[in-house]
């Protein structure tokens, strides 16, 4: 059931609501404030359907919710991450270099795509990556959307690296891209790991602050 932001419990409506009537690619759970439209179902009854989730950050009791370090990161190379391909993430600023190593950081999935969508296709190609490989490995799952909290990444030490680093095939591999694509300060990513569900949430600028559900962590 969904019901109504209504400060007066008294006039709050409940709606019920099927999974088939869930957007796609969303997965709402007990707690979560979501955007949705009033219908009448086959049988005359009153339902809803579920169009977006508009935050799921701060719907757990407090005890439930646990401070982390976040970053923001577009797409294609936000699943590259996760899927364990991209190793490498690249700046031209110190964002990571504060960070102790073996820091877990939150990755937050930007609504907006890379600029250039055909640039890692070209690197996963030089790297022996068959087209369909591509696809499943540069989309998010289902379940997770852009604009959310997808994911935690364990950082290494950062590195301001050379000219001929960069140049170098290693490290363009690493990154999934070409030299021009590659910032001058590198953040070995230790380890990446998908949450249990996408958490919807505005992202920021360099590192900050995130709360979320213990509950959405990995094991």
């Amino acid at each position: 059931f969904v019901k109504e932001d209504n400060e007066d419990e008294n006039e709050t409506k409940e709606f019920f609501f099927h999974e088939s009537k869930v957007a796609d690619g969303l997965q709402v759970s007990k707690g979560m404030k979501v955007e949705f439209k009033t219908m009448v179902d086959g049988k005359g009854r009153p339902s809803a359907a579920v169009r977006r989730i508009l935050d799921t950050t701060n719907s757990a009791p407090p005890e439930e919710m646990i401070r982390m370090p976040c970053f923001t990161m577009s797409q294609p190379f936000c699943a590259l991450l996760l899927n364990g391909i991209k190793t490498v993430e690249t700046r031209n600023n110190k964002m990571f270099e504060d960070l102790t190593p073996n820091t877990k950081v939150l990755l937050h999935c930007g609504r907006r795509d890379w600029r250039d969508m055909e640039a890692p296709k070209i690197e996963l190609r030089k790297a022996g990556y068959s087209e369909e490989d591509i696809r499943k490995l540069s989309a998010l799952p289902k379940g997770f959307s852009k604009g959310s909290i997808i994911g935690v990444v364990t950082v290494g030490k950062t590195w301001l690296s050379s000219d001929e680093e960069r140049e170098g095939e290693e490290l363009q591999r690493q990154v999934i891209s070409a030299y021009e694509g590659i910032g001058r300060y590198c953040t070995p990513i230790l380890e990446a790991t998908w949450l249990r569900r996408g958490v919807p949430s505005r992202g920021n600028a360099g590192i900050y602050d995130a709360r979320i559900s213990k509950d959405v962590l990995p094991s």
